[in-house]
């Protein structure tokens, strides 16, 4: 029992180290997840604004009526300062013609058959 305790403590403080602002050379680096944040919020205002342009809403602010959201809101996403929730992300998919897959980066895509052991494909 106290074996099973000591190794929850060591997962768990490894976890808080992780999460924790590391300091480098005198400059804090952020933590992976939140430089991955950005990544995402970057990316997806990259792919946004070109998929609204190919959709042929050529100002972010006609795009933002139709989607009946203040145009600052809009504009932030194109920023990549902030992120859509996932039911105006589909609204949004639907207005452009657009995968979700198309607007996120890192979009986790599905094995070829042949990828699969025999054929066989595996439930997400």
């Amino acid at each position: 029992m106290t074996l099973l305790f000591s190794f929850a403590m060591v997962k768990t403080s490894a976890l808080v180290s992780l999460l924790d602002v590391h300091k480098s050379a005198g400059k804090a680096e952020l933590p992976a997840m939140e430089r991955l944040e950005d990544q995402v919020k970057k990316a997806l205002a990259k792919r946004l604004k070109l998929a609204r342009k190919e959709a042929g809403f050529r100002f972010a602010n006609e795009f933002s009526r139709v989607l009946n959201i203040e145009e600052h809101t809009y504009r932030s996403w194109e920023r990549g300062t902030h992120m859509p929730d996932v039911y105006t992300l589909t609204r949004i998919c639907k207005l452009l013609n657009v995968e979700p897959n198309d607007l996120l980066p890192l979009a986790i895509k599905k094995r070829s058959s042949s990828e699969s052991s025999g054929g066989e494909s595996k439930a997400a």
